[in-house]
């Protein structure tokens, strides 16, 4: 026995051989390629070299249940019938397509396309993995001297969400503590920069790029609302708080003195007192 599988192209039903067999034996030539499978399997499992023996057309005829199916193979060029040493029939180039070394051939044959299209995914995977190591690397930020593997800790940020062209940024709470210390004796820095921060929002069109022009826009912010607001803190002109109670404690005590200089009238039983 040769083997447990045959070669069959996947494209056998439009040869013209089983289109002419097909055409002998009015049978369609799916049921053609399947008949085919069934006599070149047996010839698989019972010859070596394709040569049968003492077997006949009439039986291939009855194990294939077609008549004439036989006589189409050997008229289409597909089977032989041989008349010496007592007749029996042959499939040419069998040992081509069917032996135990053609079918080798053809396991080798399958085993190195394989290995081929595996050797392309191969090379194609690490390219494309390291273009995305590349462009990994591009985004992350450089580390500072000294700081090892560890990435740079981003600076803590203020909660104030600014917008800008590409998205948001937020104000760092160290650069919210410079404006607060720079600017905080003129002006409301909180208030100025929930204004800014709305004026961003509102003015899609005049939005800054990034880190640099947000914080370019903020500082010449804080300057003109500290031209405006002039020499005098956020708080308005500072007021001498004991001095205005003092002036009212002493308008009362005069009232109180000069109502207690006023003469009482007595009317009948009743006392009246008389105020101005």
């Amino acid at each position: 026995m040769a083997g447990d599988w045959i070669k069959m192209r996947v494209d056998l039903r439009d040869d013209p051989a089983v289109i002419a067999i097909a055409a002998a034996t009015d049978l369609d030539e799916d049921t053609v390629v399947g008949k085919l499978h069934k006599l070149w399997s047996w010839a698989n499992r019972h010859t070596t070299d394709g040569n049968a023996a003492g077997v006949t057309l009439f039986w291939i005829d009855r194990y294939l249940s077609a008549t004439g199916f036989s006589q189409a193979m050997v008229e289409a060029g597909w089977m032989l019938e041989m008349t010496q040493s007592g007749g029996g029939i042959r499939f040419p180039a069998f040992d081509r397509h069917n032996s135990e070394s053609a079918k080798r051939r053809a396991l080798t044959a399958e085993r190195v396309a394989k290995h081929r299209n595996a050797g392309n995914v191969t090379k194609c995977a690490p390219r494309e993995e390291k273009r995305r190591e590349e462009k990994s690397k591009e985004k992350e930020p450089a580390k500072s001297a000294g700081s090892g593997d560890d990435p740079p800790e981003s600076p803590p940020g203020s909660g104030l969400m600014l917008a800008t062209r590409s998205g948001t940024w937020e104000l760092p709470a160290k650069k919210r503590a410079e404006y607060e210390a720079v600017y905080g004796s003129q002006l409301n820095v909180e208030a100025e920069l929930l204004r800014a921060q709305l004026w961003l929002k509102e003015n899609s069109k005049r939005r800054k790029t990034g880190r640099r022009g947000t914080l370019s826009f903020l500082t010449g912010w804080l300057n003109r609302a500290a031209e405006s607001a002039g020499p005098e803190s956020a708080d308005g002109p500072t007021i001498d708080v004991e001095a205005g109670v003092g002036a009212i404690r002493a308008e009362v005590a005069d009232q109180v003195a000069a109502q207690e200089a006023e003469p009482w009238e007595p009317i009948g039983d009743d006392i009246k007192e008389v105020m101005f």
